[in-house]
């Protein structure tokens, strides 16, 4: 059980240091008294028997040094001792000491924040199923001179790539979309940011809703019976979590939509501003989604 007396040692030295330090010391001097004793009785005189103990013996400064170490808390001293002698060299100087505290601490923060970005951002999964097989699919004008060449894809296109592209499981399509989002009783209005989705962009991304259903393929088509998924948030926040929502309408620019789910609360894609989605075929007139020219969001 030697881990155990050497916990209990250390223990006492962290506590009472000064009180076991004066026994150990007060025990090597006994010892050193004994073997100078010892050296007298053999014939030896006093100052000679003194340094001849002192050589048998060894250096009581390097013994009980060596004592202590065995303690396991000599680095518990060490860190103290730095630490007052840091305190009273700041204590010297404290403008010195305010300025550095305070280059010390943007440091700090601003490391912590790039750190957050970058864990958010670059190493942080996506909280989708199998988020290492995601790609998002832009079209890109090569001899296009402004802005970064990327564009969004007309429906017509995401149609024919869904129906002719093999080399994915599966495409979907969003949008950004926006609202004026208002109850069946005359409710105070309110902008909301929106997402149209394809009816099988929830289901690629792996999202259960706590509450209802996502969107089914005949409600993402144009003209379609309007239908709309609220996020936890706008759920919470603008009507009290009540999941008897679910089945009601709303108005979304003075069109009833029904209410037919809620996501969960984790979900904040593209951005946590968005705070409801709707099909995303029924953001465009039939002309609109069969043609080929490019639509921008609204």
């Amino acid at each position: 059980m030697r881990w155990l007396e050497r916990f209990r040692m250390a223990t006492l030295m962290l506590f009472r240091r000064r009180t076991e330090t004066a026994k150990l010391d007060s025990e090597l001097q006994f010892h050193l008294d004994q073997q100078i004793a010892e050296n007298i009785s053999n014939g030896i005189k006093p100052r000679e028997a003194r340094a001849a103990a002192l050589r048998t013996f060894g250096n009581p400064t390097l013994l009980r040094d060596s004592t202590r170490d065995t303690w396991g808390c000599n680095w518990t001293e060490k860190v103290i001792r730095d630490l007052r002698y840091g305190f009273r060299t700041l204590g010297r100087s404290p403008g010195f000491a305010l300025v550095a505290i305070l280059v010390i601490a943007l440091g700090i923060g601003a490391t912590t924040s790039l750190f957050t970005i970058v864990r958010a951002v670059l190493l942080k999964p996506l909280p989708f199923r199998d988020p290492d097989k995601l790609f998002m699919v832009y079209e890109h004008f090569r001899t296009s001179t402004s802005g970064d060449g990327f564009n969004d894809v007309s429906p017509a296109d995401y149609t024919d790539w869904k129906k002719q592209t093999h080399g994915f499981e599966d495409l979907a399509a969003w949008r950004d979309y926006g609202f004026n989002l208002t109850g069946e009783h005359a409710d105070l209005p309110e902008v909301v940011e929106a997402g149209a989705g394809s009816a099988n962009l929830f289901s690629l991304l792996g999202v259960d809703l706590p509450l209802g259903r996502t969107f089914t393929e005949s409600e993402d088509q144009p003209e379609a019976n309007h239908v709309v998924l609220l996020t936890w948030g706008l759920f919470q926040r603008r009507f009290a979590g009540d999941p008897s929502i679910v089945g009601k309408s709303v108005r979304l620019d003075s069109n009833p939509y029904t209410v037919i789910g809620v996501l969960p609360s984790w979900f904040t894609y593209p951005h946590p501003q968005v705070q409801v989605w709707v099909p995303y075929a029924s953001t465009f007139t039939r002309e609109q989604f069969a043609s080929m020219t490019i639509i921008s969001p609204r």
